[in-house]
């Protein structure tokens, strides 16, 4: 059998990094813990980031490659119902996979300065990708919602998504949550259209949410 390569002194530091990060908070771990764990020396950790500013930078970036990846919607197409609880659940997750950046925002965007207006571009890339969903489903009269309520709707589901982490972790401050709270994130979020859908799409929209209804 044949082996797996060994993993890169890099791709361990940001590994490590990002578990640590999500596990207590990025401003819980210190860049020296991580050289510990990881057992590499200073100097080591040194030649390959200076800083811990370089370490989040780095995740920031994976995080920013992964929202272009997963979350830009391709021009042209209708979108249905569907997509948008779709997209909102790849949103969600990928807010749990970096879930250090979503647990306190504010400390994140104020003790970075350069990650603060690439997240800033991010939730932006979001909410007009929300609002052409919603757009299309208007076009087809199956959303009967006028531009400005699109573009409220958009940034209201921004809001729930960037501060969703926060809201569960004052509500279960003693508790591990896992990622099954991001799907009741989706269904708060979606709950904001429902009231404007047409009588069909509000049969596929009850359809979609009955898992979380049940509960």
């Amino acid at each position: 059998m044949e082996a797996k390569p060994k993993r890169r002194t890099k791709e361990r530091i940001l590994e490590l990094s990002l578990s640590r990060f999500n596990a207590v908070g990025e401003s819980n771990v210190t860049a020296t813990e991580i050289g510990e764990l990881l057992s590499i020396s200073p100097g080591n950790l040194y030649y390959h980031f200076k800083n811990k500013e370089a370490i989040v930078e780095a995740l920031f970036e994976l995080f920013r490659h992964e929202v272009h990846e997963e979350l830009v919607l391709e021009e042209g197409r209708a979108a249905t119902l569907e997509d948008l609880w779709l997209y909102l659940h790849l949103l969600f997750q990928l807010a749990w996979k970096f879930r250090f950046l979503y647990r306190d925002p504010v400390n994140v965007v104020s003790r970075y300065p350069g990650v603060a207006s690439r997240f800033k571009q991010v939730i932006g890339l979001q909410a007009r990708s929300v609002a052409g969903i919603l757009s299309s489903l208007a076009m087809r009269g199956e959303l009967r919602a006028t531009r400005h309520q699109i573009q409220t709707m958009a940034v209201n589901m921004m809001v729930i998504a960037s501060q969703w982490l926060s809201f569960e972790y004052v509500r279960h401050p003693r508790q591990d949550l896992g990622s099954d709270v991001m799907a009741n994130g989706v269904f708060q979020a979606m709950s904001l259209v429902s009231p404007l859908l047409s009588a069909e799409q509000q049969l596929a929209f009850d359809h979609l949410a009955a898992p979380y209804l049940s509960q």
